[in-house]
């Protein structure tokens, strides 16, 4: 008996020391484009999980593919569903793709230049 409550105890030990290991490419996070609502969360757990690069990255890559096809701020100004960059508007676009994946999305679209903005 004491046997399977050692092998158990191995087992529970390995499944929390798991959890806090980071996430391998089989188990990324993936955009769940089911609704406006789960798209939105499971952006926001991709940037939780993600470093500051990363989340800087990730957060570039859907404003840029938001404006693809966008040819001027005067085309912003008179289409109010661009003047608030959402993960929402593009969720079938990137639907079940993983934040790697929606950066590198976002780097095959041309005529959009992101820069970042220098920090003091």
């Amino acid at each position: 008996m004491r046997k399977h409550w050692t092998a158990a105890g191995v087992i529970a030990m390995a499944l929390v020391a798991g959890s806090f290991l980071p996430l391998s490419a089989n188990d990324a996070i993936r955009l769940d484009a089911t609704s406006e609502a789960t798209a939105h969360a499971s952006f926001q757990k991709m940037m939780d999980h993600a470093d500051d690069r990363s989340k800087r990255d990730l957060a570039m890559a859907m404003a840029k593919i938001n404006l693809e096809g966008v040819q001027s701020a005067y085309e912003i100004v008179q289409r109010p569903e661009l003047q608030t960059m959402s993960i929402g508007r593009i969720k079938d676009r990137v639907a079940g793709m993983t934040a790697d994946e929606i950066v590198a999305l976002a780097d095959s679209i041309d005529g959009i230049e992101m820069r970042d903005i220098p920090t003091p």
